[in-house]
């Protein structure tokens, strides 16, 4: 696997990453963000240029998908290249400060193959934000496909403002009483930050700036989410499982450089339409929870 991404791609992402910096100066602001909730639906639409044949396989490479896997279509989660921009102006709409969000999970529905080499028609909607005191909930959806085929890949994109501390449920107490096993692993190195904003485009300084991760509250640079997701389906696929839809929930972030991380299925089920799935570091430490429909 490469361990280091050509710095090259940088000139690929100056349209995402410009887009991403002006919400989230905008949004830094209180003069410039908005007051309240919207009272009408926001949407947006926009047609990206076909990404470049030797980013596609870089990224490929780089989420541990085997050799040819992706030759004529994009990776499903390749989302994190043309969805992240639109999500970022989707929540600017919202009146919180950006900067300040934090993802906490993803739905990745597949429903056709994203082919290669073709613009993409990209559609964004903010579905809710609900504001209950201590926090504030934002759901947003990106669609995005090509000319004939309108819907390939669909993402729910969820995450929250926190106004004040509160202590927050497990995640994961659903998962408790079931039998995984492990089915593929996969580690980071303390390059993988950087990589991945070249990659796609988000080069937010706790991923990419140790100086930046070592004052935060991580301790150090982490891995963004998206990569988490990566990673994880393709450990997923290269087991023998064709996802058809993938929900996850992020518990803990992956430290950069990251120790063996093994990926898990649930075992017995009763229930055939859903397997639940989970991230797994030393000690039992859960990353990732979540689930999978399969074809």
């Amino acid at each position: 696997m490469t361990n280091i991404v050509p710095r090259r791609f940088i000139k690929n992402q100056i349209r995402g990453f410009t887009s991403m910096l002006l919400v989230g100066v905008r949004s830094l602001i209180p003069l410039f963000r908005p007051n309240s909730v919207p009272s009408n639906p926001v949407t947006k639409s926009s047609t990206l240029p076909a990404a470049a044949a030797d980013l596609v396989d870089h990224y490929a490479e780089w989420c541990g998908a085997s050799e040819g896997r992706y030759l004529n279509n994009l990776p499903p989660h390749f989302c994190s290249h043309w969805a992240l921009p639109m999500l970022a102006w989707l929540g600017g709409h919202a009146p919180y400060n950006v900067l300040g969000l934090l993802n906490q999970g993803v739905r990745l529905k597949i429903h056709a193959p994203m082919p290669r080499n073709k613009p993409l028609r990209v559609f964004g909607e903010l579905i809710d934000v609900h504001d209950d005191g201590n926090r504030a909930r934002i759901h947003s959806r990106v669609s995005a496909g090509v000319d004939g085929q309108e819907r390939c890949i669909t993402i729910d994109s969820y995450s929250v403002v926190m106004h004040r501390r509160i202590k927050v449920k497990s995640q994961r107490k659903d998962q408790n009483d079931l039998d995984f096993k492990n089915v593929g692993s996969w580690s980071v190195n303390e390059n993988d930050g950087v990589n991945f904003a070249l990659l796609t485009g988000d080069f937010n300084p706790i991923h990419t700036l140790n100086a930046v991760g070592r004052r935060s509250q991580f301790g150090g640079c982490i891995l963004h989410g998206f990569g988490q997701l990566a990673r994880t389906y393709e450990t997923l696929v290269n087991s023998g499982l064709d996802i058809e839809e993938i929900d996850i929930r992020w518990i803990k972030p992956v430290a950069l450089p990251s120790s063996t991380l093994n990926v898990q299925v649930a075992q017995n089920l009763s229930d055939k339409t859903r397997t639940p799935i989970r991230l797994v570091g030393p000690g039992g430490v859960v990353h990732l929870v979540g689930s999978i429909i399969t074809k």
